[in-house]
């Protein structure tokens, strides 16, 4: 499931909590958190209600003791004892994207490439923003730190502007806009779509912006889609984790779908022992740089000052060749149900290396395909090629003309 707003990573607790309600009511606050001083005694109960007695599972539920070599400490931090990620300083063409890195399931970030012909990183200061959609309708949130359901506000874009740099002053009021433009030409026009991206074949899907003064932190989560995260103004940080590592990600624990159990901000490792074991790529971002996020990959991101970044998901339309929509991404690396394959194996079967160039890198509204109806897509064209049918190709099937672009 594709996370657009902002996701929950529940604080040490985990989906088993949330399943004793005579419980749990007695230790949150109006807002359904959990009060700090009763965590250590919620877990005593919940592991005695329960009737895990045993010490293995009293230490799976955990304590949140300090011994534990990290503990509480920031996600980001556990960068220390991983891998870089790759980087290119070049713009790669299709062909090579899609071999080294779509098909072989491998992140990678394009420095600085994301420059010429894109109006939106030349124009895209608060004043042109304000001006030139200032009467967008957004959702603004107050929480920098992930939380599903947390306090949001309807308001304008202009409003938001007006308003979101100050917290990086006063620390009062923690505001951070997500702001989906699928349906807003003007926006899209300031876009430009980077050469990997250049094939008729290609799908896209959806383009949101992502903006605040710095200082947000995402839940670890992954997405039904390819990604492009293209950074147009700040910092960003991250840390990435293949779908192998769903079991060790606590992804099937988790309260919602695609996302960790393990709370972004205090590493809790006496509760979650399996997250030790968890393999991380890790990098940065600056102004013009792109960051492909495989399909499924799970990744957590964390930004600095003034904070403007781009999200393009995408599809191909020879993704029928490799996702197995059967598949439960939540279970990979899980030995109590073994996959027959892993997810690197199931992307390697992808077919996609054909490329027809596109004739204009603008983007419009009208032939970007939801999230839903491109899986309704995949599934109907593997049961045309189980008839022995020809696949039809997507602009065919959705009614995109290309030709009606703009150049």
């Amino acid at each position: 499931m594709r996370v657009v707003i902002n996701v929950v990573a529940v604080f040490g607790l985990g989906t088993n909590a949330y399943k004793q309600p005579h419980l749990f009511s007695e230790l949150i606050d109006e807002d359904g958190n959990l009060l700090p001083q009763e965590e250590s005694r919620f877990k005593r109960r919940l592991t005695s209600e329960q009737g895990r007695h045993d010490p293995e599972q009293e230490h799976r539920l955990g304590g949140g003791f300090n011994h534990t070599a990290g503990q509480w400490e920031k996600m980001w931090h556990l960068r220390k004892q991983n891998n870089a990620i790759e980087e290119l300083k070049y713009m790669p063409s299709w062909g090579e994207f899609f071999e080294k890195y779509v098909k072989k399931n491998r992140p990678v970030i394009i420095k600085d490439m994301f420059h010429e012909g894109a109006p939106a990183m030349e124009k895209w200061d608060d004043t042109y923003l304000r001006k030139k959609f200032g009467d967008m309708n957004i959702d603004v949130e107050f929480e920098k730190t992930e939380v599903r359901g947390g306090p949001t506000e309807r308001t304008t874009l202009k409003k938001f502007i007006r308003s979101y740099m100050r917290s990086h002053y006063f620390q009062k009021d923690k505001l951070y806009a997500v702001v989906p433009f699928d349906h807003n030409d003007a926006m899209l026009d300031d876009m430009r779509l980077p050469d990997p991206l250049m094939c008729e074949e290609v799908a896209l899907q959806s383009f949101t912006l992502w903006m605040s003064s710095g200082g947000t932190s995402s839940v670890l989560h992954q997405d039904d889609a390819e990604n492009f995260l293209i950074m147009l103004d700040g910092t960003k940080e991250f840390i990435l984790a293949d779908q192998n590592q769903a079991h060790d990600i606590y992804a099937k624990e988790a309260l919602f779908p695609g996302t960790s159990s393990v709370s972004q901000d205090k590493v809790d490792f006496e509760m979650f022992p399996r997250f030790a074991d968890v393999k991380f790529v890790w990098g940065a971002m600056s102004a013009g740089d792109m960051l492909y996020i495989p399909y499924g990959y799970w990744h957590q991101v964390t930004s600095h000052m003034r904070n403007l970044a781009v999200n393009i998901w995408w599809g191909h339309e020879q993704d029928h060749s490799w996702l197995d929509s059967d598949v439960d991404l939540m279970e990979f690396g899980n030995p109590a149900k073994p996959m027959p394959y892993t997810f690197d194996e199931m992307k390697s079967r992808h077919a996609g290396a054909m490329c027809t160039p596109r004739a204009s890198a603008k983007v419009r509204s009208d032939e970007l395909v939801d999230e839903e109806s491109w899986k309704h897509f995949v599934k109907e064209q593997q049961t045309r090629i189980a008839r022995g049918e020809t696949p039809v190709p997507h602009r065919q099937f959705f009614g995109i003309n290309s030709a009606d672009i703009e150049l």
